[in-house]
């Protein structure tokens, strides 16, 4: 408020977008544009990509049992498991699009290299931090 009483005035704000920054802009600036940072931007996509790597690990990680299922299938028998997946194929098109998901985030996360590599040195200097309190 001080700010704006002594004449100052902008119109792109960037943060974090955390929720007390947003009421304060809507409040006191509602026609300023409010933007995220590029380093949490980064860094949301980063814990996408987690996920995203953990589940095509999952799928990856499924396909013998897949495989032991549908052979059962084959032999007359009952396939294993809760929920079990006998088509070995529409398995592996599941393995491949996640792979294609996993690898189309993980460009968007890591380009351009100098953005990553900003972003990285962020986090561990957050992290530093963390540690030295």
């Amino acid at each position: 408020m001080q700010m704006k009483d002594n004449g100052l005035e902008w119109r792109v704000i960037v943060s974090d977008r955390g929720k007390a920054i947003g009421r304060a802009l809507r409040e006191f600036t509602p026609e300023a544009i409010h933007q995220r940072d590029v380093w949490h931007v980064i860094h949301e996509g980063q814990k996408v990509q987690e996920k995203i790597d953990r589940a095509v690990k999952v799928l990856h990680q499924r396909t013998p049992a897949v495989e032991r299922n549908a052979k059962r299938i084959e032999e007359g028998g009952k396939p294993l498991g809760r929920n079990p997946q006998t088509d070995v194929r529409a398995h592996l098109l599941d393995v491949q699009h996640m792979d294609y998901i996993a690898t189309s985030l993980r460009y968007l996360c890591d380009s351009p290299p100098t953005v990553a590599r900003y972003c990285r040195a962020k986090r561990s200097s957050h992290s530093d931090k963390s540690r030295e309190i």
